[in-house]
């Protein structure tokens, strides 16, 4: 038996476990979003579940929780099963960065 016969047999028994298992996503994964519908946030969102579905080859539901500035949809996520099918989409405000509108600049007087 060659080394190279050796090798490629661990690599096959080592590979052969995730041989067995399902083929993940198997059931729809969900996006969480804490605002409404039509939002900046959701658009992005469906962005993303486009590209995941293409990518995964799997189905991308985004789902709607406005409430509370987004705290329904996190305390949703955070109850689900941890199972990897949920995740929550939010936006952070981004800092304004127009030069005389700058947090802490100093206006000429």
């Amino acid at each position: 038996m060659t080394r190279r016969t050796v090798l490629a047999t661990g690599g096959a028994l080592l590979a052969a476990p995730a041989l067995g298992q399902p083929r993940w996503p198997d059931r729809p994964i969900e996006i969480v979003v804490g605002f409404v519908a039509g939002g900046g946030t959701d658009l992005d969102a469906r962005s993303y579940a486009r590209a995941l579905e293409k990518r995964l080859g799997g189905t991308v539901v985004v789902t709607n929780r406005p409430g509370a500035g987004g705290e329904l949809a996190l305390s949703s996520v955070a109850r689900a099963k941890p199972d990897g099918r949920y995740a929550r989409h939010h936006q952070l405000p981004q800092p304004d960065h127009h030069p005389d509108r700058a947090a802490g600049a100093v206006q000429a007087g």
